[in-house]
């Protein structure tokens, strides 16, 4: 995708098709992608669905290949989903909201010291400036 497709994102949800290796195969491209063309100093959270459950047999899917995969891609977390059925879809929405929030609420505060301490920074220069000075000239 183009990096215009990221642009001030917050947040990202990376989906692939359980029935499909394919799709499964392409997920660390995906998360590459977006991780690279994000044009910030903070990482966004991105969660990794795997979709299409209702198409599973029990005991079909591999939880613990799923885990790898989204642990060695740098995935905050993964949801074995259905789209057909919304299972688990609300849940890892709700998730990736809260990871977004708790970003939001350490930007804001990184924000406010730094924007603190420029304050403190030039309230002393103003001081400094005020002040009369020895110099006869």
């Amino acid at each position: 995708m183009t990096r215009v497709y990221y642009r001030e994102a917050v947040g990202a949800i990376v989906v692939y098709d359980v029935t499909s290796a394919s799709t499964q195969q392409s997920v660390s491209h995906w998360k590459e992608d977006i991780d690279s063309k994000l044009n910030s100093d903070l990482n966004i959270p991105v969660v990794l669905f795997a979709n299409k459950s209702d198409l599973l047999q029990p005991g079909q899917f591999d939880k613990a290949g799923a885990q790898r995969l989204a642990s060695s891609c740098s995935f905050q977390q993964w949801f074995l989903t259905s789209a057909k059925t919304n299972s688990n879809v609300e849940e890892g929405i709700n998730f990736l909201i809260s990871l977004i929030m708790s970003n939001s609420k350490l930007l804001l505060q990184c924000e406010t010291n730094k924007e603190l301490e420029l304050s403190k920074t030039l309230s002393l220069r103003t001081l400094a400036q005020d002040e009369p000075s020895e110099c006869p000239c």
